[in-house]
């Protein structure tokens, strides 16, 4: 299976990458959604404080049907290497309709990826 991975850059596409967590996980029984209103405030760069110093890049990939297979996010806070020493970057949001979406990730990565431009807020 071929993927693509899309960047999530507009508030409607941030919603619909929120709202793909139901689309794969709602079926489960003991599955509890998050709020989305709570979520959504949680990944709005303008709405969270974290984000006036960390950078967070969210995907969705997609099938060559353009239809969505899974998701994640990744978070990189320079703070976190002011105060402890280490470069660290964090992944979550991760989501995929089944094992062919998710493969085993790498562990031990040595790359560091460089972070998203800070957003701008107009005053």
């Amino acid at each position: 299976m071929s993927l693509r991975f899309e960047v999530v850059e507009t508030r409607r596409e941030r919603r619909a990458f929120v709202e793909l967590a139901r689309r794969f996980r709602g079926s489960w029984p003991s599955y509890v959604p998050q709020l989305t209103g709570e979520t959504l405030r949680l990944l709005d760069p303008v709405k969270n404080p974290v984000f006036r110093t960390a950078r967070q890049r969210l995907w969705v990939a997609k099938d060559a049907g353009v239809r969505p297979r899974g998701r994640v996010a990744a978070t990189f806070d320079p703070r976190h290497e002011l105060s402890l020493g280490e470069p660290a970057g964090w992944v979550g949001f991760f989501h995929a309709d089944g094992p062919a979406t998710a493969p085993a990730p790498r562990v031990g990565a040595r790359r560091r990826p460089r972070p998203p431009p800070a957003p701008t807020t107009s005053p």
